[in-house]
């Protein structure tokens, strides 16, 4: 299993709002993967049909959850998401940054799904 350092998330604020409670926090692990797949799917379809507003509010709404989740890897992205979207400006750069975003968050899913697993069976 990778340290701390080698994830692209951290789950210590996680860790501590829920008071350590692994059934806690596995529940908000799952609402975690099953929303980021959702607004994933949500993002790409709006990159598709050119609605940049429909981008820009979900991106919003993923901004916190990588927040609460540690995901400081794609803070950036998803704040000049979520700005390109809503200016409607450098539309060029949208692509790649939901690309990016979208695969690096299976790998984060992945990650996260398999630590509850380890997690339930100890």
């Amino acid at each position: 299993m990778k340290t701390q350092s080698q994830r692209n998330y951290d789950l210590s604020f996680v860790r501590e709002i829920t008071g350590g409670n692994v059934l806690y926090q596995s529940q908000l692990i799952n609402a975690f993967v099953t929303e980021t797949n959702w607004s994933m799917k949500h993002l790409t379809g709006g990159l598709k049909q050119g609605k940049y507003n429909r981008i820009a509010r979900h991106a919003h709404r993923m901004k916190s959850t990588f927040d609460l989740m540690g995901i400081d890897c794609l803070k950036k992205d998803i704040r000049l998401l979520e700005d390109y979207s809503k200016q409607q400006k450098n539309v060029d750069r949208i692509p790649a940054l939901i690309t990016r975003m979208n695969g690096e968050l299976k790998t984060i899913c992945k990650s996260l799904q398999n630590e509850i697993t380890i997690n339930q069976s100890q």
